[in-house]
């Protein structure tokens, strides 16, 4: 726990996942790190990241979707009006 500077009590869990096709000798060990503990990726399969698959058009949504903080719900994505600079 960590207490902020306004009296706030902030909880800091760690979030690492391991995958077993993405060895610490993987030369993106650490980028994949990064984005699955994030939860920004969460792999191909039961632990399983595929790193050397192509995106497909869906995952890249998923992803930026969940880097906004846009909720979505069985693959289909929420869209707000002004993420596609249609703002009235």
């Amino acid at each position: 726990m960590v207490k902020s500077t306004v009296g706030n009590t902030i909880k800091v869990v760690e979030n690492d996942k391991e995958f077993d096709d993405v060895p610490e000798s993987y030369w993106g060990y650490e980028a994949v790190q990064f984005g699955s503990s994030r939860e920004l990726f969460t792999g191909t399969g039961d632990s399983v990241f595929s790193p050397d698959a192509p995106m497909k058009r869906a995952m890249v949504w998923t992803v930026l979707a969940r880097l906004d903080g846009t909720r979505y719900r069985g693959g289909n994505l929420v869209c707000r009006r002004s993420a596609v600079g249609n703002e009235k």
